[in-house]
């Protein structure tokens, strides 16, 4: 076994919660495997028994009890891989399959419980982390690290909107001026052009930030001058 997988001598429904914990630690890490039908001390592979359950699973079903006990939801993918046993390619070879479930890296870390699991001695919002060959509670160092990136990652998505939005802002606007209701827009004239047939609602987003305090604000080209009445049109201060 090691940071990226562990061995598992058969499969269980009922180890469900086993099952979620590890592969929450693997998420919380670089991602990681869970080999069914493979025993850790010998390193022997045994198959996995005959109708076993692992052959029934339902993948909507596992995806449900895992966010049952961690979010937020865990990435996976699974399968089985058949084997002739001593390596032999003959039909009359035994045969021995192997089921495998692989836990991607999460996106989203940390991954943490969001409901207890006394069996496994979990308690709500606890996280685990993959420490070599154990999962084990996450220490402070990896959490630091991890809250770090995504403190990071969440910044850099601030910057990437703000980019968007001064893009969007100076492919549409020429300039902003102040009047008695505060700073009016000028558009482009080609965009005025653009814009004489539409709705108003649909000539700009109306996620844009406006005040909603002031009334009657005012869109202007250069060579047009156009009243507008929804608010949704404004700049200025609230």
């Amino acid at each position: 076994e090691s940071t990226t997988i562990e061995f598992k001598a058969s499969f269980s429904s009922w180890s469900k919660p086993s099952y979620a914990k590890t592969m929450s630690s693997f998420a919380n890490n670089c991602g990681g495997y869970m080999i069914f039908g493979v025993t850790d001390f010998p390193r022997q592979i045994i198959g996995l028994k005959h109708n076993s359950d692992f052959e029934y699973i339902k993948p909507e079903n596992f995806t449900k009890q895992l966010n049952l006990f961690f979010l937020p939801a865990i990435e996976y993918d699974m399968g089985t891989i058949t084997l002739k046993e001593g390596g032999g390619c003959k039909d009359s070879s035994p045969e021995k399959k192997i089921g495998w479930i692989y836990t991607f890296e999460s996106e989203m870390k940390p991954v943490m419980a969001s409901k207890g699991c006394r069996s496994e001695n979990v308690t709500a919002g606890d996280m685990f982390y993959r420490y070599s060959d154990r999962t084990e509670k996450m220490k402070l160092p990896e959490m630091s690290r991890i809250i770090s990136e995504r403190v990071t990652k969440e910044l850099n998505r601030i910057r990437l909107l703000g980019s968007v939005i001064q893009d969007f802002i100076g492919k549409f606007f020429s300039e902003y001026s102040n009047n008695s209701y505060g700073p009016a827009v000028f558009f482009k004239p080609s965009v005025a052009e653009k814009t004489e047939s539409l709705p108003l609602s649909t000539a700009i987003d109306e996620r844009i930030p406006h005040s909603p305090g002031l009334m009657d604000p005012t869109v202007k080209c250069p060579d047009k001058f156009q009243p507008i009445r929804d608010p949704r049109f404004y700049f200025g201060n609230s």
